[in-house]
Parts: C-alpha cells; sequence; structure tokens
C-alpha cells in the first residue's frame, strides 16, 4: 500500500489491486442501454443522484474478505507490520462501479415501480 499526502493535509490509503482484478470476471456493462451522454436531447429531463462513498457502503461477503487482505509496516520496522482486511467494497475493483449501480437499483426499484414515467 501507498499513502498519499492531499492538499487538505489529510492521506489516502492507496491499494494496488490489479493481481485480483486478474481473477474477476467483469460483471458487464455499468447501466446497459442507456443513451451516449453526447446523444441527450437538451430538453430531456435527466435525475442524477451523487452517492458519496457508494463503494464504503456495500459489505463484503466473509468469503471474499481473504482475498482484500493488506499489510502496512511500521515506520522504520520498529514494530511488527500490521494485517488489515477490507470489510466493504474498496474502490478500484473491476466491478465495483457496477455492484455500487446494482445496489442503487435495488433501492430505487419501489420508486420506479409505482412512478414509472419518473425514473
Amino acid at each position: 500500500p501507498l499513502f498519499l499526502s492531499l492538499k487538505s493535509g489529510k492521506w489516502r490509503l492507496l491499494i494496488d489491486l490489479r493481481e485480483v482484478n486478474k481473477r474477476l470476471e467483469l460483471m458487464g456493462s455499468l447501466q446497459p442501454g442507456l443513451p451516449n451522454p453526447s446523444l441527450i436531447l437538451q430538453h430531456w429531463n435527466i435525475t442524477i443522484i451523487d452517492l458519496k462513498d457508494c463503494f464504503f457502503t456495500i459489505p463484503l461477503q466473509d468469503k471474499d474478505k481473504v482475498l482484500f487482505v493488506f499489510t502496512i509496516p511500521e515506520y522504520n520496522y520498529g514494530k511488527p507490520t500490521q494485517r488489515y482486511q477490507w470489510k466493504v467494497l474498496p474502490q478500484g475493483i473491476l466491478n465495483s462501479p457496477t455492484l455500487c449501480q446494482e445496489f442503487v437499483d435495488r433501492a430505487l426499484q419501489p420508486v420506479r415501480t409505482q412512478y414509472p414515467s419518473m425514473l
């Protein structure tokens, strides 16, 4: 893992998930059937839902958590390394956007059913 210093003074943890992504099967397109944004007419009404930290609200199944274990060495190796594992869907996973979209779709399904012309 890497820690990046942000302009705000906070730190962001980055984990290289390329090896995990190589073993995943692509779940498909994010929103099949949606028009390309450049083809949407100006007079069309569009609903936009901005979800903050969507990935971090989706829990991983226990059997999948072992795929997301990472180690952070102690400063100057003064103490034993610390091992952590993700409990929620991390950013950077091949299918994270699709899984997030599926959760949103499930949450909005009752609204779509009741108001089909709205969403």
